[in-house]
């Protein structure tokens, strides 16, 4: 096994996002991230087997956890253990007829901010993760014979539980929406003018009838959270994300988490919280590792 490389970047603080300026919030970033979302998915479908980036980290991980196991090896091209493996979970998962888990896998050589998020101590690691947080791992080459059993005791251990992946996840325009969709520029003209609680009653409408519009969402949390300020109800986490303090209200929302005071609601609250910034924010990546650790 080797040790991942340390990313000095990772120690660096990052400033206040780019999103806020003068308490305004920029709608085109909401855009920006959910193209790029959009490019990392395969055309046509959910890809079975796929490397996990800074970028794709959120779709990738956290959302396709949602409706299935997702197993994830992070390891090296370095490592012969690392590439044996990852071989032969690609084969595995396209066995079935139809996706029962998913396999990503990360390159700490090219990716080093996954494996510190993911307090990976050494490669290969393999860990299944379901419902957004992690549920068991192991360290270390194992045959394959061993890995296939893995595979099915994990699959069997969420067996309905999850919600499945939707059809057509991943490469169907109309799952993300499009900057041609007039129900978007509707909603984003409530937005330029003002009124804050017509855009989120207008993307409430949008995500009623496609639930995975992940854009549609993050849109939404940045209505919403500029209706509360403008009502004069935004609590003490909207204050401290407004003055870009976003580590610092995360952190509150995952104490709650821990104390069980209004879990589900603190839960509820990051995840809508999550989608104002870049998925690759180092804040946002430990606030979603805080998250599943409170949680599990």
């Amino acid at each position: 096994m080797t040790s991942p490389q340390q990313n000095p970047r990772s120690a660096q603080q990052p400033s206040a996002p780019p999103r806020f300026v003068a308490g305004a919030v920029d709608l085109g970033d909401v855009k920006r991230r959910a193209e790029a979302r959009e490019s990392a998915a395969a055309p046509g479908g959910v890809a079975r087997s796929a490397a996990v980036t800074v970028e794709s980290f959120e779709q990738d991980l956290v959302v396709r956890s949602t409706q299935v196991p997702v197993v994830l090896l992070i390891g090296s091209g370095r490592s012969p253990e690392s590439e044996e493996m990852r071989a032969e979970f690609s084969r595995l998962v396209e066995l079935p007829e139809h996706p029962t888990w998913l396999f990503r896998h990360v390159d700490v050589d090219t990716s080093p901010e996954i494996a510190q998020a993911l307090r990976v101590q050494a490669v290969p690691t393999v860990l299944a993760l379901a419902a957004g947080r992690p549920m068991t791992s192991f360290e270390g080459g194992q045959p394959a014979e061993q890995l296939a059993q893995w595979v099915e005791a994990v699959v069997q251990a969420t067996e309905g539980k999850l919600e499945g992946l939707p059809e057509g996840a991943g490469g169907d325009d109309a799952a993300t929406g499009g900057s041609d969709d007039p129900r978007v520029t509707a909603a984003e003209d409530l937005m330029e003018t003002g009124d804050y609680a017509g855009a989120v009653a207008a993307y409430d409408r949008i995500l009623a009838e496609e639930p995975d519009n992940t854009e549609a969402r993050a849109a939404r949390a940045t209505a919403e959270l500029m209706r509360r300020t403008e009502a004069g109800d935004a609590d003490e986490v909207d204050q401290l994300i407004l003055a870009g303090r976003k580590a610092e209200g995360f952190d509150v929302l995952v104490g709650r988490i821990r104390s069980g005071e209004d879990r589900d609601g603190a839960k509820a609250r990051l995840l809508e919280l999550f989608g104002l910034f870049d998925p690759a924010d180092p804040d946002v990546i430990e606030a979603r590792t805080k998250m599943a650790s409170a949680l599990f």
